[in-house]
This record gives C-alpha cells, sequence and structure tokens, in this order.
C-alpha cells in the first residue's frame, strides 16, 4: 500500500487529532475559567503575556524541532541515532536557558510596550521559566517524533495540558488577576516533564556528547533553525504588535475579545493541521527532492483528507458561534461573533498552504520560507489594522481569509516551481468550501 494512502493519513489525523482535541479542551476550559471567574480585563492579560512568550520563544529556540526532526528520521533509517538524539536534547536545554535569560533582560521593555508603563515588568520577567521550559519540550518532541512514535506523542501533549490545567484551577481562585502568569508557567513546566517521562525507552543507545560536540553535530540544523526562528519569529511578532496596538488604541477588553475569537478558530484548524507538524512533514523529508510525483501524491492525498473533515466542521462553527461563545466563554465576548464565520472560511485556504509550506521544509529551502512567511507576517498585520479600524470585527474576519489565500498563492508559487503542485480537483473543492463557509456566515447573521 502507498504510504500517501487515505488510511494511512486518516489514522494519523485522528489520532493527533484526538490528541490535539484534549488539548484545546483542556485550553479552553482555562479560557472559560478566566472568562467567567476573572472577566476579560484578565483575558487581555493572558492574552498579552501568553504572546510575549510565544514570541521570545520562537526567537531563542531556533525552530528546533521543525529543523531536527528531519534529520532524525533519517538517523533511525539508517541505525545511528546515539550521537545526534542526546545532541538536540543537550542543545535544547541551551537555547532553554538563553531564552529565559533574554526574557528577564528585555522584560522591561515588553512591560512598556505592552502597557505603557513598566508596572508589568516581574511578571514579564518571571515568565523566563515559561520560555525555558517550552524550548526542552521541544527537543523532547523532536525525539518522539522524529522516531516515529505517534502514539507516544499524543500522549505527551494530552498529559501536560491536563496537569497545567488541574493545577491552574486553584491558582485562579487563590490569586485571581495575579494568577495568569503563574498558570502559564505551570502549563509550560508540566508539558516539559510529560514529553521527558515519555522518551523513557525511545534512542536508549546514547553516546555522551559535550556541549561543544553537540553544536557540531547540529550545526547544519541550527542554520536551518536560525531562518525558521526568523521566520516564527517575524510572524509571532506581528502577532504581538496587533494585539498590543489594540491593547494601547482601542482597550484590553477589546484585546481580550479578539483573543478568543482568534484561538477558537485557530484550536479548531489545529484539531486537523497537527498530523502536519507530527507525521506528515517527517514523511516528505525522506522522499528524494526529485521525486516529484511521489511527493505530489503525498500532498494531494493529505489535502484531500483533510479538506474532507475541515469544511463541515468550519460550517458547524459558524452555525453554532454564538452558543459555543457563550458555553466556552461568557456573552461579555459575544461582539467577536462576526469575526469569525470571515476567519473559519480561511481554514481551507490554511489546510493546502501549511501542506504546500512543508514542501519548502522538506527541501531544505530556509531562505525562501523566511522571504514567504516575512512578507505574509507583514501584509497580514497592515491589512488586520487597516480593517479593522475601518469595519471592526467582521471586516477582520473576512480579510483573515483573504491573508489566508494571499499566503497560499506565495507558496503554491514555490512549490510550482518545485513541480509539486495541487489537482483541479482539490482546488476547486478548497474554493467552494470556503466561499461556503464564509458565505454561510453573512446568511446566518
Amino acid at each position: 500500500m502507498r504510504s500517501y494512502s487515505y488510511k494511512h493519513i486518516f489514522k494519523s489525523v485522528t489520532t493527533l487529532g484526538g490528541s490535539q482535541g484534549v488539548m484545546i479542551l483542556c485550553s479552553l476550559v482555562r479560557a472559560k475559567l478566566i472568562a467567567v471567574i476573572l472577566g476579560p480585563t484578565a483575558t487581555g492579560f493572558f492574552a498579552v503575556f501568553n504572546n510575549a512568550v510565544e514570541t521570545v520563544g520562537s526567537l531563542t529556540r531556533l525552530d528546533l524541532r521543525r529543523a531536527s526532526v528531519s534529520e532524525i528520521s533519517k538517523a533511525k533509517s539508517a541505525g545511528r541515532t546515539a550521537r545526534i538524539v542526546p545532541a538536540v536534547l543537550k542543545t535544547s536545554w541551551m537555547l532553554g536557558l538563553a531564552g529565559g535569560v533574554l526574557m528577564v533582560a528585555i522584560s522591561p521593555l515588553l512591560s512598556f510596550i505592552s502597557f505603557d508603563n513598566r508596572s508589568m515588568t516581574v511578571g514579564f520577567a518571571t515568565l523566563g521559566i515559561a520560555v525555558m521550559a517550552l524550548s526542552v519540550q521541544e527537543g523532547y518532541y523532536s525525539v518522539i517524533t522524529g522516531m516515529g512514535h505517534v502514539g507516544r506523542f499524543a500522549l505527551s501533549q494530552t498529559g501536560g495540558s491536563i496537569i497545567g490545567l488541574l493545577v491552574s484551577i486553584p491558582l485562579f481562585f487563590w490569586l485571581g488577576d495575579n494568577s495568569i502568569v503563574p498558570s502559564i508557567i505551570v502549563y509550560a513546566v508540566a508539558s516539559a516533564v510529560i514529553s521527558h517521562l515519555m522518551t523513557r525507552g525511545i534512542a536508549t543507545e546514547r553516546e555522551t556528547v559535550t556541549i561543544k560536540e553537540s553544536l557540531k553535530t547540529l550545526t547544519p540544523i541550527l542554520k536551518l533553525g536560525g531562518l525558521l526562528t526568523m521566520a516564527a519569529f517575524v510572524t509571532k511578532a506581528t502577532d504581538y504588535i496587533f494585539i498590543s496596538w489594540l491593547t494601547r488604541d482601542w482597550s484590553i477588553e477589546t484585546a481580550g475579545v479578539y483573543t478568543s475569537g482568534a484561538t477558537l478558530v485557530s484550536r479548531s484548524a489545529t484539531l486537523l493541521l497537527a498530523a502536519l507538524t507530527a507525521e506528515y512533514y517527517p514523511r516528505i523529508s525522506a522522499i528524494a527532492p526529485g521525486n516529484t510525483v511521489e511527493i505530489s501524491g503525498h500532498v494531494r492525498s493529505q489535502v484531500n483528507v483533510l479538506l474532507v473533515i475541515a469544511i463541515p466542521l468550519m460550517a458547524l462553527l459558524v452555525v453554532f458561534d454564538r452558543f459555543i461563545v457563550e458555553l466556552l466563554y461568557s456573552k461579555e465576548y459575544l461582539g467577536v461573533i462576526p469575526y469569525i464565520a470571515g476567519a473559519a472560511g480561511g481554514v481551507p485556504l490554511k489546510i493546502a498552504s501549511w501542506s504546500l509550506a512543508f514542501i519548502i521544509l522538506a527541501r531544505g529551502d530556509g531562505k525562501v520560507y523566511l522571504v514567504v512567511e516575512t512578507l505574509s507576517a507583514v501584509i497580514s498585520l497592515v491589512l488586520n489594522m487597516v480593517s479593522f479600524k475601518t469595519g471592526g470585527m467582521e471586516m477582520l474576519g473576512y480579510v483573515s481569509m483573504l491573508n489566508e489565500g494571499i499566503y497560499l498563492v506565495m507558496v503554491a508559487g514555490v512549490c510550482r516551481r518545485y513541480g509539486v503542485t495541487l489537482s483541479r480537483g482539490i482546488v476547486s473543492l478548497m474554493i467552494i468550501g470556503a466561499v461556503t463557509v464564509a458565505v454561510m456566515g453573512l446568511i446566518w447573521h
């Protein structure tokens, strides 16, 4: 049976999608608790702090996971993981320490950018612990996915989320608004610990490598990771700038309401997109770049399966958006409903664009990937600001869909140069699905 059979893909999507479902449920329960117990202001604080952690983390992790997974997978096939596995793990600790130190160093600046004062300096500095823990977690995730243990990867994600949630709940009642920073740290540390436990018994033959040897072994990987990091940093930074702009020029409540809708749509998409990073990417990385026929087969099968699942899922999200927002948040967040329809319509486009973007990574074209990601992020930031200022949440939602379309055109153009394309049938299904979901939003509301 061909490795890109629908049965194989569906199994991966359901396994990883199920773990993502648990993670999303935990995340939404946490968001619901913050919304009900603490209110929109606390949701806004959470958005700002969490985006700061992601932004700094994306800068210092050097995207070690995406850069190293394919190399670990190749090393496994050749029976030579004894050196690369400990090198990856040791490097993740070093990068985590660097990230934590950087977070402390720039905490006054982050406080000033976010709140126009330095009152939150201590909070941002403390989040250096979360930055370090997430970096270490990425190292363990690299080993688990690179060695092909999809089940363990799913368990490590769900375990960390459940424990993080259970520990966060009493913090909300005990510390109130001051619980936001500790809850972020708890989630990060719990995820790192569980991922460490899941690596036991994997690649048991490991050499003892020094820091210098680790860096030498991973030099090619870190070069690619540096380019991927720059791309991720630009994306996270533009998200951070937009949320900070909403906070300063509008209100912290506005930022909180927007974040609730953006999180709802992105989490729904993540149910499907998780399989791309954990299973699809290592699979296409192992194929020779010149074998465009097999690569195209993988891409088309992957996109087809995901679209068939995603389109009905997004349609249901639009139909039941009011109920879902009230269930997961509260009536104070209903202002985000006009945003959801347009943003949900962009998910079919996102599925296709992500699947193609991984082709660029599989070929190791980090510079090309950086250019595409940077252009897309800057365009999105400008269009988001203009659309919200002129048309509010509804305009922002449909511009979000436009942004996904622009990004898709970019990556499709690059992949066409490689000889990899989507079939006309898949393109038709994608466009019809995206337009249908978006139009449903206009009619339904």
